[in-house]
C-alpha cells in the first residue's frame, strides 16, 4: 500500500479540500459499494447511488454531497468507536489513507491500521439492523464490498492475499456504547474482490474516457426523450385546458355535441346501500341477494368437527407460489437466478413525480 498523508488527517475523514480532491480522482471504499451494487455483486442498500450519479461525481458534473444525519452520526461516532475497539481488543490502531500498489485508482480512507499485526479495522456506526447482524457475527452484505475494496488497498490484488490477513469489522452504537466485533478473514472476500476489481476498472474507464457508463448513444437518446416528454406534457396541459373549457361551454347539459366532440355528463358512482334504503327494499328482498360465505361454512364445520382437514385436501387449489414468495420476503440473492431473462423496462424522467391514479373531472358542473 502506498500511504498518503493529509494535514489534519486525525480521523478517517479529514474533510479537507485536498482529501476531497484525492477521493474524486480515484475509487474509494464507499464508492465500491455503489459499483458492486450496480453490477449485482451485492444487494444494494436503500441509500446507494446509481452508477451514473457516481460517474457524474467523478467527472465533476455532480452536485456536492449532502451530509445526511446518518453520515454525521458516523463521523461523530468514529472517535469513541475507535476508543471502544481498542479497549475491547487491546489493539491500538491509527487511521490511514492509501492507494493500492497494483492500481493506484483503488484507494481508501482506512479507519484503523494497527502498529503491530497484519490486519485492518473498519469502523461502522450503522443501522440497528446492521448492528444486530454484527452482534450475531455477520457483516451486512453490502459492506462486504467495501471490506474487499479496502483489502485490495492494504494487501494489493486478491491473487496475492494470504490466509493470515484479516479484517476487524467493528460495529458501534454511539448512543449506548454497545460494540460488536466481527473478524473477517480476507480470503473469504477474495472471490468478491476478483469480480469487484473488474467492475471498478470498467467504471473508471468510463471516467477517463468522459463517457457515461450507459454509453453515448443511450445518453443522447435519453436527452431526446426528455425533450419529447416536455413537449408531451405541454400538449397534455393544453388538452386538459380545452376539456375544461368544453365542459364550461356545455352549460351543464346532459349531452352537447359539436365540432367533432361530445360532452356528456357521467351518472356518477352509485351508493347502492343508500339507494336500497331510499327505495324501501325490505329485508326479505335483500336476503335473496346475500352470497354464501363458503369459507365461513368450512371454518364452522371444522370447529364443530363435522369434517376434518384431510377431507378438505382433495378440494384445495394449486399452490400460489407468488404469494408464498412474497410473504417470505426472500433476498434478491435468492430471487435473482430465478428471474426471467427479460423482466421488461420502464422509461421515466429523473425527478419527475409519478402521476396519480384517477381520471379527470366528470363532464358537467
Amino acid at each position: 500500500m502506498r500511504s498518503v498523508v493529509f494535514p489534519g488527517g486525525n480521523s478517517g475523514s479529514p474533510n479537507s479540500a485536498a482529501w476531497h480532491s484525492w477521493r474524486r480522482q480515484g475509487i474509494g471504499g464507499s464508492d465500491s459499494v455503489f459499483i458492486a451494487a450496480a453490477h449485482r455483486l451485492v444487494t444494494p442498500p436503500s441509500w446507494a447511488k446509481s452508477l451514473h450519479a457516481l460517474w457524474q461525481e467523478k467527472t465533476g458534473r455532480g452536485n456536492p454531497t449532502v451530509v445526511t444525519a446518518a453520515m454525521q452520526r458516523g463521523t461523530d461516532g468514529e472517535a469513541p468507536a475507535r476508543a471502544a475497539y481498542e479497549a475491547e481488543t487491546g489493539i491500538v490502531i491509527s487511521p490511514a489513507f492509501g492507494e493500492s500498489d497494483f492500481w493506484p485508482v483503488c484507494r481508501a480512507s482506512l479507519d484503523g491500521i494497527p502498529f503491530v499485526g497484519d490486519l485492518l479495522t473498519e469502523i461502522k456506526c450503522p443501522s440497528a439492523k446492521a448492528h444486530a447482524l454484527a452482534k450475531a457475527g455477520k457483516v451486512v452484505e453490502y459492506y462486504k464490498a467495501q471490506l474487499a475494496h479496502q483489502a485490495m488497498v492494504k494487501w494489493d490484488h486478491p491473487q496475492g492475499w494470504k490466509s493470515e490477513q484479516e479484517i476487524h469489522y467493528w460495529s458501534f452504537v454511539p448512543e449506548t456504547g454497545d460494540g460488536a466485533l466481527v473478524v473477517v478473514p480476507c480470503m473469504e472476500l477474495a472471490a468478491l474482490a476478483e469480480k469487484l476489481v473488474v467492475a471498478e476498472q470498467a467504471f473508471w474507464a468510463t471516467v477517463e474516457a468522459d463517457t457515461a457508463p450507459c454509453g453515448d448513444q443511450f445518453a443522447a437518446t435519453g436527452e431526446l426523450y426528455i425533450v419529447a416528454d416536455a413537449e408531451f406534457e405541454e400538449v397534455k396541459a393544453q388538452k386538459e385546458a380545452l376539456r375544461l373549457k368544453l365542459i364550461e361551454l356545455s352549460g351543464g347539459a346532459a349531452r352537447t355535441e359539436g365540432g367533432g366532440v361530445v360532452v356528456s355528463r357521467k351518472a356518477g358512482t352509485l351508493d347502492a346501500a343508500a339507494a336500497a334504503k331510499a327505495a324501501g327494499l325490505t329485508a326479505d328482498v335483500l336476503a335473496k341477494h346475500r352470497p354464501v360465505n363458503w369459507a365461513g361454512v368450512v371454518e364452522a364445520a371444522l370447529a364443530a368437527k363435522l369434517i376434518d382437514a384431510a377431507y378438505l385436501d382433495p378440494y384445495r387449489g394449486e399452490i400460489d407460489y407468488a404469494a408464498a414468495v412474497a410473504a417470505a420476503r426472500l433476498d434478491e440473492i435468492v430471487l435473482g437466478p430465478c428471474r426471467a431473462n427479460d423482466g421488461g423496462y420502464i422509461v421515466t424522467v429523473a425527478g419527475k413525480k409519478k402521476a396519480g391514479k384517477g381520471g379527470g373531472e366528470p363532464c358537467g358542473t
